[in-house]
Formats: C-alpha cells, sequence, structure tokens
C-alpha cells in the first residue's frame, strides 16, 4: 500500500486536481483499500480517469485492470496514466494481432484454441520470448512470433492494463469498468440466417448429416429460439473439424459462439419472417474484485444491478439544453435545410458557434458560417465549422 496522498500525486507531476476531484478519488482509494466495490458517477469531461488513477496509486491496488468497451478510449487512459508516472499496456484480441486473423475471420479465436501447439508463431515465442518495453499490442506486429500471447509477457511490466470488456481477462489488483452503463443493457449481435445456411453446408460437407437438420430446424422457427438445447461440445467438434479439413470456413464460427452464448445463459430471439436471430448474452460482470463502475449516466436507482457496496457520485451542473424538432438524420435537402436553420439559431443564441461535419455535407452548409476549415482570428465570432 502506497504512504502517498492523492494531493501528493498531483503535485510531484505539476498537476492541481480540480474542485472536488481530490475528495472523490480519496472516496475511491478508501473503498479500494477496504476491498469494496463502488459506482463512480460523475459528468463526462470531469476527470474522472485522473481520480480513478489516482486512487488505484494511493491503494496500492496495482496492476490494475482497465475494461473499455472500445480500444480508441484505450490512448486516453495511457495519457492520463502517464500524466500520474503509471505504466501502461494497451492488450487487444486476436481479430488485431494474430497473424492470421486476415485468412480465418471470425474463425481465427476456435484455430488458435485448437491449433495454437503447432502454430510456427506460438512456438517462436516460446523460443524467443519477447524483446520489452511495450505499451500497446501495436508495438508487438510484424515479427515472426505471436503477437497476441505476447502481450502475456508485456503486461507484466504495465501498472495499469487496458483492454476491451471481451478479450480474455488479465489478472490484477483491482478492476475499472469504464463506461459501466454498457453492462446494464444485454450485448447483442446478429446470426444472418446466411450464416445459419452455410454453416449447415459446412457441417454436410464433413458428413454431419444429424447436426446440420438439427441446426436448421432450431433456427428456422419464429420467436424464442432454443438454441441453449442444441449441444456445444458437438458443434465445436465439428468446428475443429472443418478448420483442419475445409479451405474455407464462415459459417460455424458464428453459429458456435451464438450457441456459447446461449449456454451460458443468453437468449436468441427471432421474428416472424426475418432474415437473422438476434442473440442476447447473458448479464456480465468483472470476476474479479474490488471493482470500480465508471460512468457518466448511471441513475443512482440502478446501482443495485451492478451489486457494488459504495457509490462516490459528483452531481452534475445543470446545463441549458436545445430541443430541436426538424433534424433528421436521413441525408437530403431536408438535412442540409435543417442543420441551416440548427446553425442560425445557435449564432444567435451563443458568441461562438463549434461545428464538426463530414465533408459531403460541411460543403452544403458553407453560406450558414463564417469559418471553414481555418485558423479563426482572436476574437472571432459566428460559426466555426471543421
Amino acid at each position: 500500500m502506497s504512504s502517498s496522498t492523492v494531493e501528493s500525486i498531483f503535485a510531484e507531476q505539476g498537476l492541481k486536481p480540480r474542485l472536488g476531484q481530490a475528495e472523490a478519488s480519496k472516496a475511491l482509494a478508501k473503498a479500494l483499500k477496504d476491498g469494496l466495490s463502488t459506482v463512480f458517477v460523475a459528468p463526462t469531461g470531469w476527470g474522472k480517469t485522473l481520480a480513478v488513477l489516482a486512487a488505484l496509486k494511493v491503494s496500492g491496488r496495482l496492476p490494475a485492470l482497465w475494461l473499455i468497451r472500445s480500444l480508441e478510449v484505450g490512448g486516453r487512459v495511457e495519457e492520463d496514466a502517464v500524466l500520474l508516472g503509471l505504466r501502461c499496456f494497451r492488450a487487444a484480441g486476436r481479430a488485431k494481432t494474430c497473424p492470421y486473423a486476415e485468412r480465418f475471420g471470425d474463425a481465427v479465436h476456435d484455430y488458435c484454441r485448437f491449433f495454437r501447439a503447432s502454430c510456427s508463431y506460438y512456438i517462436n515465442l516460446l523460443r524467443q520470448g519477447v524483446k520489452l518495453p511495450a505499451t500497446s499490442w501495436e508495438d508487438l506486429l510484424g515479427g515472426d512470433f505471436c503477437p497476441y500471447y505476447a502481450q502475456d509477457v508485456a503486461v507484466g511490466e504495465a501498472d495499469i492494463i487496458v483492454q476491451s470488456y471481451y478479450r480474455r481477462l488479465y489478472r490484477a489488483s483491482a478492476v475499472i469498468v469504464d463506461e459501466a452503463h454498457n453492462l446494464l443493457a444485454p450485448r447483442e449481435r446478429r446470426l444472418s440466417l446466411k450464416a445459419v445456411a452455410e454453416a449447415v453446408s459446412e457441417l454436410r460437407a464433413l458428413g454431419f448429416f444429424e447436426l446440420a437438420e438439427e441446426l436448421w430446424h432450431a433456427c428456422t422457427g419464429a420467436g424464442a429460439i432454443r438454441l441453449e438445447r442444441l449441444n456445444v461440445a458437438d458443434y465445436s467438434a465439428a468446428l475443429r473439424e472443418a478448420l483442419a479439413r475445409l479451405s474455407r470456413v464462415k459459417g460455424l464460427p458464428k453459429v458456435v459462439r451464438a450457441l456459447r452464448s446461449c449456454s451460458a445463459g443468453g437468449a436468441a430471439y427471432r421474428e416472424e419472417g426475418a432474415d437473422k436471430i438476434m442473440i442476447y448474452d447473458a448479464p456480465w460482470r468483472p470476476p474479479f474484485k474490488p471493482v470500480v463502475y465508471v460512468s457518466a449516466t448511471i441513475p443512482e436507482r440502478l446501482e443495485v444491478l451492478l451489486s457494488a457496496s459504495a457509490s462516490v457520485r459528483v452531481p452534475a451542473e445543470p446545463r441549458e439544453a436545445l430541443v430541436t424538432s426538424w433534424l433528421t438524420s436521413k441525408y437530403g435537402e431536408e438535412t442540409v435545410w435543417g442543420y441551416v436553420k440548427l446553425l442560425s439559431r445557435l449564432r444567435f443564441r451563443c458568441r461562438r458557434v463549434l461545428a464538426f461535419a463530414s465533408e459531403r455535407l460541411a460543403v452544403r452548409l458553407l453560406d450558414a458560417v463564417q469559418y471553414y476549415e481555418e485558423t479563426p482570428p482572436p476574437d472571432w465570432r459566428g460559426v466555426l465549422l471543421l
């Protein structure tokens, strides 16, 4: 456990916590020291990441696992970690790191599980090891060793391990779930009937005629699709055969992933006449504790769904909202007119308006802006469009 204080951690790096940031960080540090899972809610842009990182450093709960929904967010976490003198590693899944990802597509995960022992990249990793330091999965690409499993070595040097919710989790002293409101709704994915038909063809090509018939019959009904009644082990074995014997495998990996989801408590549903099955994963929570659930939008009454023992909330300042009734997301003349009207209204309500648009739309809005793709003067007023 560190003897530092939140204030000293900020001061050592030449930083000054904003109003309420040190207090929130102290409360989080105490909960982490006590091993309590905590919900931490503060407005967007308030500085939640720095507050949590300081709390982790004070409590001594390092290394910590920082879970994010999108890897693009990982760069922001790394930047803040460096500000506080923490070493960070951003880890990715096989789709971004495996040399065979482009060849096998969705099947790359199962190919790795089934045939890792004979993979030349994995064998080279065992022989050569990894050249460190590395701060990201991107630093490990391009060699003749396996970048995916090389990450297992690289994380040993990190204080903060950043990765997706859905990747194989690394063990750590604490878990941070960023944008934790995502856990309050089930993760959903689509299984198209085209993918099912491809899986049926692959099963028949391998001689698994009974499995092919069973799968098609189960997936072509309407309403609740009881995929949990199918034997996942049989289809996994068939997938292994397919990867070993067929030149191309497209449908079976998607089907097996759906079967695994439903056998783990998920659900499947198909509307009458729909060309897809909706797969809903079972609720997911990190298997390790303590956990800090970080969000800007978790309602207080829903905290119970996360089974947290403590709560740290920073009240949001009331903000004025402009509600429009004339905008549409459909691209056309009505879209252009709607945004011209919006920018004109904002110009008379605000001294400065900064707007972003795609190039296709931006060139249609030039009559409504004062500056476009340029550096305005220091005393500028009006609309700047980028």
